[in-house]
């Protein structure tokens, strides 16, 4: 599937999610960062929208291997698999740390007015 917007991994990006991603470019539903409230921080955190409509149902399985083994070492416990996975299809994307992040492109010219 062809990407319109896109974020590309910083280095320590690439050291996280270069084996999922190992062109180095994340499908976004944005090109700008969104801040976050993340669930048992008192911090917000600034992330971008990865867009799981263009990932592979190979990419879409690792994240949330990925998301679950984060979970595990920050002691969040064993958290379900299929309620991790079906939240993120509800909500249409995966947030994306923005230290992961060195940049961004789109294809959308709108994204410009």
């Amino acid at each position: 599937m062809e990407i319109d917007t896109w974020v590309n991994l910083s280095d320590e990006g690439k050291k996280e999610l270069g084996t999922i991603f190992p062109e180095g470019r994340i499908p976004s539903k944005s090109i700008l960062s969104q801040i976050a409230k993340l669930e048992g921080k008192k911090e917000n955190k600034e992330v971008y929208k990865v867009d799981i409509s263009c990932l592979t149902n190979e990419q879409f399985e690792r994240c949330i291997d990925y998301i679950m083994l984060k979970n595990k070492e920050r002691g969040l416990g064993n958290v379900n698999r299929n309620i991790v996975s079906g939240d993120i299809k509800r909500m249409g994307f995966i947030p994306l740390q923005s230290k992961y992040v060195c940049g961004a492109g789109t294809k959308n010219v709108a994204m410009f007015l």
